[in-house]
Parts: C-alpha cells; sequence; structure tokens
C-alpha cells in the first residue's frame, strides 16, 4: 500500500491558502481547514465570527490545550481521510509546534507548503472576501498579522519545505500550486 501523501499548508492570512486547497480540490486531494475548526468551536460557544472573537479563542484553545491543541483537534480527521487513500491538504498551519503533529504523526509522507504575498496585496484581499474573522482596516490587518506572528506562523512559512508566492495573476499561482502538487504525489520532494 502506498505511503498516504499529506500536505500542510502555512501562510499569513490572504496569502492565498484557499485558492491553493480550491486547487488541490481539483485534483483529487480531500481538503481540510484547520480555521473551520476555531470557527466551529467559536459556533458552539456562541461566539460571533469576529477577528476578535476568533482571535481570542485560538489563544484561549492554545493556552488551555497547548500550541499544538489545533493540530490535536484536526489529526483524526486527516487519519480518516487517508484510509480512502485519499491525498490530504491540511490549510492553515500556524506554528512550528503543529507541524510538528503532523511531521511526528507522517514522517517523509508529510510536505509543508509556504504561501506568501506581498502585504499590501493580502490586505486588499481581506476587504475584498470579507470574511466573519478578516480584518476590515489597516490597522486590523496590522494586528492580526502581529497576533500571526507570536503564533509563530512566521517560523512555520520559514520551516516550509517549498515556497509559493502569490504575486502575480490568479492562474498564474494555481499553476505554482499544480507544479507542485504533482510533485509531491509523484514522490519528488519539492526542491
Amino acid at each position: 500500500m502506498a505511503k498516504p501523501i499529506v500536505v500542510g499548508v502555512t501562510g499569513l492570512p490572504c496569502t492565498g491558502k484557499t485558492e491553493f486547497a480550491d486547487t488541490a480540490a481539483e485534483m483529487g486531494f480531500k481538503v481540510i481547514e484547520m480555521g473551520d475548526f476555531v470557527r466551529a468551536h467559536a459556533r458552539l460557544l456562541g461566539l460571533e465570527a469576529t477577528p476578535n472573537n476568533i482571535g481570542m479563542l485560538a489563544d484561549k484553545l492554545r493556552e488551555d490545550g497547548g500550541a499544538d491543541v489545533v493540530a490535536k483537534m484536526v489529526l483524526p480527521k486527516v487519519l480518516e481521510s487517508i484510509k480512502n487513500g485519499n491525498p490530504v491538504v491540511v490549510v492553515g498551519i500556524r506554528s512550528v509546534d503543529e507541524v510538528e503533529v503532523f511531521r511526528r504523526e507522517f514522517g517523509k509522507s508529510f510536505v509543508l507548503i509556504g504561501v506568501d504575498a506581498p502585504r499590501r496585496v493580502r490586505f486588499e484581499r481581506a476587504c475584498q472576501r470579507r470574511r466573519g474573522d478578516d480584518p476590515l482596516t489597516w490597522e486590523e490587518f496590522e494586528e492580526k498579522d502581529m497576533h500571526e506572528s507570536t503564533l509563530g506562523t512566521l517560523q512555520a512559512v520559514r520551516n516550509a519545505d517549498h515556497m509559493l508566492v502569490n504575486d502575480k495573476s490568479l492562474e498564474e499561482f494555481k499553476s505554482k500550486v499544480r507544479g507542485v502538487l504533482a510533485m509531491v504525489i509523484g514522490g519528488a520532494q519539492p526542491v
């Protein structure tokens, strides 16, 4: 039986992680969004999905359960998904601690992809996207970036096995995603 393929995706908000996930889904990957677990937990608690509420809840979860708690929440879903032999993409890894959960479980079958984009482009995307926890002002955007830094997202990005920069057209970025995922499926390690 072939080893399971698990691809982790990390990056600051609005770098293109969702576009990465959509492209992976088109290629047959099962996509698991880590942020969905935090947002679902917020709904269970009756919290509105504002940037402040989601950030505070994520902090509280990590304070109570450790820096890798969200990855541990997601891991059973990943294990369930790979039972069918499907490759999996885990989107929204926020720290090296979370990376280590997947590296311990999957070893060399886990590949971490970092996604990056210029700050101004990311802010414009946040304003256009308007997801419940997206910042609406430059100040909120800077606060969210600072929060991501305290979680260790930048360190996770620096530890990626491969980096994709999303600074051109959407189609060019999707082409980069298809290329790196084809390498992963084919067994070649990304450069």
